[in-house]
């Protein structure tokens, strides 16, 4: 009779499974180490297109395209110990899409066989090459603005333009043009520089007016880019000059975008051309704006240049109002609201503005030559001028802290900067400068580190003193509670008496642990190491995570080796939200606790996810956005400050990894809460991938 119903168990169980693996959405293979399909769901069946009887007579690598074939070998040899891969699959119809193929090694009628699920990455290869375009576009944008910043010569940086614009639009041709106000009925465009246009057509578009019809003299018109896919049949063409010209240059689809400056000044237009038949994409146009934007600084700084030049002439021309502008720049600088200084090499000084002879309380006739001085307190004066003399030697700017009595025997501190003027043949003539009263500043400072100094010595005596007392009221209270329950002097309904002050000293010491912890953190920086998640998984004392009395149950698996970047802190990321969540649930129900730890990957880089999920009262929406900031908490009955999770952010993004929470049941907040770290996996994990 046992065997019988241990047989019509595993039947069931048999027939569950295989109902599973049917209706799975996942395509999903179970082969042979040779490669020979066993068996096959519905799902790979609508994936590559053919039945289930024909699969069953294919080998797997009948299903690859014969680039890929030569890798099954290798794939099939991984399968035993599970690994996870990225290959195509080729369907019926002879069409290849990638897939990302997780394998393990499995028992059936106690023979070997290989499991595999199957993901078309079609999406995500999609994603990875438009990020892929987007960096090559926008490092091509980036190195045209360092050229723009290095290349002197115009036309060069026209000629680059042209090459950027080509290659970001896929394009055959390019044009550049500049916009002439003064020329024409409201300006017209010239032809600055081009790729692939003939003679002819250049000559035929050196000028281009509003009303041409070109797609530059309709984006001229209408002040926006104008598009043509198909210059054959695009209507506003129809029967004019530069269609016929278009065509005969052999130009089929063309653009042109209107280059404004960062104020709305139209300064000119750029154009691309394709022999074909052509519709840009939103990304291609997003970086043809940001070229012209690029085209547009070009040409304004050429322009900026060119404005240049004429005014060096007439600056040159108004060298006999030399006197005039010494006037005026002594007069500004007498405005100024801190000290102005001019001084000979040795010190003396020749000119003080009147705002610092103010705040002096001295005449100029005081301060003048080595004056100065005598506002200093004797022993300053010698390392003062020591430093002077130094600074004077090498010719290096000059930056100085000193001290001085002021009007009304004011006490200043003042900070002395300057640079040497030097002539034509590059020899320091005089020094000119600014002195800065920062005896404010000074004050601020010095009252900063006495409270920087008062909270070190709080945090010690918190940290040290006051948690020493915390552990021993608990030790007392644990004794007390273990000696009046033994002794049965104290009811069960009255241990609360108890166990509330001892969990009030826990959390106590909790929060003193966790505030000395930020303290450090902040201070020294957070080390980055090698670590095993199983290791710190497996040192997880899961009795002293639960609460005292309460239903908890607190469910940790067994992972394998899974090293991660971080350090032995992170046991006090995952004992913070796992005692996070025991805090804030209710008392009257059973709480359930789930750490899972999985593999993930983000742009082909392993990271391990860590999640811990409770079946609490959950986290409102308009809490989640804030609960890792500082003294920030839910709204439950638990108390605290909110550190514990503030810890937790700091921990892992000083990690290099990300912290969120989620509903446990996706939209519904109150079925619990799912807590979420994602860590980078260690140089040595990540190395170990296939193709690695």
């Amino acid at each position: 009779m046992e065997n019988e119903r241990q047989k019509a168990e595993a039947s069931q169980d048999n027939d569950f499974y295989r109902l599973v693996f049917k209706s799975a959405r996942d395509p999903i293979l179970i082969i042979r180490p040779d490669g020979q399909v066993i068996d096959a769901n519905n799902a790979i069946v609508e994936a590559v297109g053919y039945s289930k009887e024909e699969l069953l007579k294919m080998n797997v690598a009948d299903l690859r395209p014969p680039s890929e074939r030569p890798k099954v070998a290798d794939h099939l040899r991984q399968s035993s110990e599970g690994t996870i891969f990225q290959t195509e699959y080729m369907r019926k119809d002879g069409s290849v899409f990638p897939v990302e193929i997780s394998t393990k090694g499995v028992l059936l009628n106690g023979k070997l066989a290989f499991l595999g699920i199957i993901r078309d990455i079609t999406e995500r290869k999609r994603a990875e090459e438009a990020i892929v375009a987007d960096l090559r576009d926008t490092h091509l944008l980036h190195s045209l603005s360092v050229r723009m910043i290095s290349e002197g010569d115009g036309k060069v940086l026209y000629q680059e333009i042209m090459d950027a614009a080509v290659a970001i639009m896929h394009s055959d041709y390019a044009s550049m043009q500049i916009f002439v106000p003064e020329r024409g009925d409201g300006g017209e465009l010239y032809l600055l520089a081009y790729r692939g246009f003939t003679p002819e057509a250049a000559k035929f578009w050196e000028w281009v007016q509003a009303d041409s019809a070109s797609t530059c003299g309709m984006a001229l018109r209408s002040c926006r880019r104008f598009l043509a896919p198909d210059v054959e049949t695009c209507e506003f063409m129809a029967g004019s000059e530069d269609r016929a010209t278009y065509l005969q240059t052999g130009i089929r689809a063309v653009q042109s975008t209107p280059l404004y400056t960062r104020t709305g000044k139209l300064v000119g237009m750029l154009s691309t051309h394709w022999s074909r038949p052509y519709q840009p994409s939103e990304r291609e146009l997003q970086f043809m704006d940001l070229l012209a934007r690029q085209a547009a600084d070009i040409i304004e700084r050429k322009r900026a240049e060119e404005e240049r030049e004429r005014l060096l002439k007439e600056l040159d021309a108004q060298r006999r109002k030399l006197e005039e502008s010494v006037n005026i720049y002594r007069a500004i600088g007498e405005m100024i609201p801190f000290g102005i200084w001019i001084c000979g090499l040795d010190g003396g000084v020749k000119y003080y503005s009147q705002s610092y002879m103010d705040m002096a309380g001295m005449t100029f006739e005081e301060l003048k030559e080595l004056g100065w001085t005598r506002q200093m307190p004797p022993e300053d004066v010698e390392p003062m001028l020591r430093d002077w003399k130094e600074c004077i030697t090498h010719g290096d700017f000059w930056t100085y802290e000193h001290r001085i009595t002021g009007a009304n025997g004011q006490k200043h501190v003042i900070l002395s900067r300057g640079v040497p003027i030097k002539d034509e043949e590059g020899k320091t003539t005089c020094w000119a400068g600014i002195n800065l009263d920062i005896t404010e500043l000074k004050e601020k400072e010095a009252a900063l580190l006495d409270a920087i100094t008062q909270a070190d010595l709080y945090m010690d005596l918190m940290g040290h003193d006051i948690n020493n007392i915390n552990q021993t009221a608990m030790g007392f209270l644990e004794l007390a509670l273990m000696a009046l329950e033994s002794k049965r002097k104290l009811e069960p309904e009255d241990t609360h008496m108890v166990e509330r002050p001892l969990k009030a000293l826990q959390t106590s010491s909790r929060l003193i642990e966790n505030v000395r912890k930020i303290k450090k953190l902040t201070s020294d920086g957070i080390t980055i190491e090698p670590i095993d998640l199983r290791k710190v998984l497996a040192d997880l004392d899961i009795q002293s995570l639960s609460s005292n009395g309460r239903d908890v149950t607190i469910n940790i698996p067994e992972i394998p080796p899974s090293v991660v970047r971080a350090n032995e802190l992170f046991r006090d990321v995952l004992i913070n939200l796992i005692t996070n969540a025991v805090k804030h649930s209710s008392e009257e129900k059973p709480l359930l606790v789930n750490l899972n730890v999985d593999p993930a990957f983000i742009e082909d880089s392993l990271y391990y996810k860590c999640t811990v999920e409770d079946n609490g009262p959950g986290i409102p929406d308009d809490v989640k956005g804030k609960l890792f900031h500082r003294f920030q908490r839910g709204a439950t009955r638990a108390h605290g400050k909110g550190l514990g999770l503030y810890l937790v952010r700091t921990l892992v993004e000083g990690y290099r990894g990300k912290v969120w929470v989620e509903d446990r049941v996706p939209g519904d907040h109150t079925q619990g809460a799912r807590f979420v770290v994602m860590l980078p996996a260690s140089d040595c994990q990540n190395s170990c991938l296939p193709g690695k």
